[in-house]
């Protein structure tokens, strides 16, 4: 039988390994009883001859039978002696003797099953000491070990697989990125020899970047970092005045490179002029929104919250982010005419679900939120008025419609949505068009 309830330690806890201790006890008690009887009428009759019975050797025959096909099996009985006294007269019960078969050549590979209870008395059987049959279980504990160096090999597998995945995600995400920042700094170096040159008297220039640029002295990336950053903070003015970085070269570096321009030296690129497809009316000295609900500071703050507003006065926060507020003057007033985007803003909030959480207070809040980001991250820099525009708009409008539920639902119910944009994205694709 098979234990479900500790499978995880099967064939060791398999039910038949009891049942045979207990089935080869209680034949050998059945086999005592017999020879017991025997003695009692040999005894009356006179016969002085030894007495012997078969029971038990068949029942050892039948038990060692029945594991001939598995891998594990009984090889030795203990505690089932054949030559016994019985009444005074010697008898036998033939079994043990032909129950002894090799012995394992590892100790953890024999399981000794005790049985639960003697049935017959005797000095074999007793206290702690108890009769039992020995099973060997060579294959089992074989199979065990090739399993066990499966999974180990297996683990080694996935570990390794793991560590290149490691390896190549720090590749990615910090490698890559400190070797662009090195090749960077090889670059704002040449700028930086460039700037003192035309600064400084000649034969002034500073020997610690010419070594660098003209001798090709190998540093380490922390020295170089360190040299290069110390150079800039000590040039940032002479820097900013020479404007030694023309558009062409300026375009020409990645963003990465630009970023650390604007943020570390306030360097500032000379923008091509854009001349927009059309312009706003509104003068950008007249205010959109005369009275605010809430103070200035807490809109271009992370403070501000939307939850607490009527739907009016919303709509009159998000007004002063397009048009009022330092991104609105270059964006809005320049891309949109403020009567056209309070009817659209108004549509919008009527697209919107009455939802606890993706309603239009949600998109106003997220408006909120990029313009403070917008403000953090030196927008004017990198963003153009239009993008600037459409971000916002974006914004406002990114979960109109939305029915309240996920992406994941929607898919699995069938939605119309989901069979409608074919499960991708379907909500998503609904916003867009919904904007549109």
């Amino acid at each position: 039988g098979v234990p479900i309830f500790s499978l995880g330690r099967y064939p060791e806890e398999d039910f038949s390994l009891r049942m045979a201790s207990r089935t080869i006890e209680a034949d050998y008690a059945r086999a005592y009883e017999q020879v017991a009887n025997s003695s009692a009428h040999a005894g009356r009759r006179g016969d002085s001859t030894v007495l012997k019975t078969y029971i038990f050797e068949a029942a050892v025959q039948s038990v060692f039978t029945f594991y001939e096909d598995l891998d594990y099996f009984p090889y030795r009985l203990e505690g089932y002696r054949e030559g016994i006294v019985v009444g005074g007269r010697p008898a036998r019960i033939p079994g043990e003797a032909s129950a002894t078969g090799r012995e394992p050549n590892r100790k953890q590979s024999v399981i000794r099953q005790e049985v639960y209870r003697c049935l017959v008395v005797r000095p074999e059987c007793e206290g702690e000491d108890k009769a039992a049959i020995l099973f060997d279980f060579t294959a089992v504990r074989q199979y065990s070990a090739a399993l066990d160096m499966i999974v180990i090999c297996f683990l080694v597998v996935c570990m390794g697989l793991e560590s290149w995945d490691l390896g190549r995600s720090v590749n990615h995400m910090v490698v890559t990125p400190l070797e662009k920042m090195l090749r960077t700094s090889h670059a704002m170096a040449a700028v930086l020899n460039q700037a003192i040159r035309r600064n400084k008297p000649e034969g002034e220039v500073d020997r610690e970047l010419d070594d660098e640029e003209d001798n090709g002295e190998e540093l380490d990336e922390t020295a170089l970092l360190e040299r290069v950053f110390k150079k800039m903070a000590r040039l940032t003015s002479v820097f900013v005045e020479l404007n030694v970085l023309d558009n062409p070269k300026w375009h020409s570096m990645d963003a990465e490179s630009q970023g650390v321009l604007v943020e570390v030296m306030q360097y500032k690129a000379r923008r091509e002029a854009r001349i927009p497809s059309r312009k706003g009316t509104m003068p950008p000295y007249v205010s959109v929104v005369h009275v605010l609900p809430v103070e200035k500071e807490e809109i271009e703050s992370w403070g501000m919250n939307f939850l607490k507003l009527e739907p009016s006065e919303r709509l009159e926060v998000v007004s002063y982010i397009m048009f009022d507020s330092s991104v609105g003057k270059v964006s809005g007033r320049t891309w949109m005419e403020v009567d056209i985007f309070n009817a659209f803003a108004a549509e919008v909030s009527l697209g919107y679900s009455d939802n606890p959480y993706h309603s239009f207070t949600h998109g106003c809040d997220v408006v909120g939120s990029c313009f403070r980001i917008l403000q953090q991250v030196r927008w004017e820099e990198w963003l153009s008025e239009v993008d600037t525009v459409a971000l916002l708009v974006s914004a406002l409008c990114h979960d109109i419609g939305h029915p309240g539920k996920t992406n994941p639902f929607l898919v699995e119910t069938r939605d119309d949505l989901a069979l409608r944009y074919n499960d991708k994205s379907p909500l998503e694709n609904m916003h867009c068009a919904r904007l549109f």
